[in-house]
């Protein structure tokens, strides 16, 4: 009983001030004090029993300064989420163009070759190529229209050409027309410097220009007769020498 009677005296007692490390400690206490405490605790009643409290913590004061240097602040943990990876866009799926062989790789087609006399403009399927001599024009698989056109000798042919695998065709044609020539038996005729017999004769010639030589045998005597034969005429020359 003695026991918590000092105890609840000491808790009466004004507290000491708790030393700093600059503090010097403090001096032993002296007897007759020791002694005052023994008289305080015979005689202080017995206290209620108090709740317990948890105590706090004390701030340690210098015997310099009154108030307490306050605590440093204590960082707050800053929490990050883990980063989470993002996937890539997906590309849209679209449909591959898919290439068409067909378009991809011609069709074998023929060739045409086109040789005329005289000379034609050559029209192909509707389009128009050039003039004959044509070599190895390209033809379409199947039917192919050609036409051959000359309007000053008086041409315009047209035909119809089949055209199979990688076949190549050649079309030659003349136009020509018709000389009748009556001259005497001793007259030699040439045309277009080519021997066409004595006396009278009718020779084809090549639509076009023409020109005709007569010369008699015995006098010597000559006659030339020029112009244009269109395609399809007839046309006669006579000479007497």
């Amino acid at each position: 009983m003695a026991a918590i009677v000092v105890a609840l005296a000491v808790g009466f007692l004004p507290r000491p001030k708790i030393p700093t490390a600059q503090s010097k400690p403090s001096p032993a206490r002296p007897v007759a004090e020791v002694a005052n405490l023994k008289e305080i605790e015979a005689s202080a009643p017995e206290p209620a029993p108090e709740p317990e409290l948890a105590a706090e913590p004390e701030a340690v004061v210098s015997d310099k300064s009154a108030a307490a240097e306050p605590a440093p602040p204590t960082a707050t943990p800053v929490i990050v989420a883990a980063a989470v990876p993002i996937a890539p866009a997906r590309p849209d799926p679209r449909p591959i163009a898919t290439p068409d062989i067909a378009k991809a790789v011609p069709m074998p087609s023929g060739t045409l070759t086109v040789a005329t006399h005289p000379f034609t403009t050559v029209i192909l399927n509707g389009n128009t190529v050039g003039q004959t001599p044509r070599a190895r024009l390209s033809l379409r698989p199947g039917k192919n229209r050609v036409e051959l056109v000359n309007k000053d000798f008086g041409i315009a042919f047209a035909t119809d050409i089949e055209s199979r695998d990688t076949e190549n065709i050649t079309l030659k044609k003349t136009f020509d027309g018709d000389l009748r020539i009556v001259a005497c038996a001793n007259c030699r005729v040439t045309v277009n410097g080519k021997p066409a017999g004595m006396g009278a004769t009718t020779q084809k010639v090549a639509a076009g220009p023409y020109t005709v030589v007569i010369t008699h045998v015995e006098t010597r005597e000559v006659r030339k007769l020029s112009g244009v034969l269109r395609h399809g005429e007839v046309k006669a020359l006579s000479v007497d020498l």
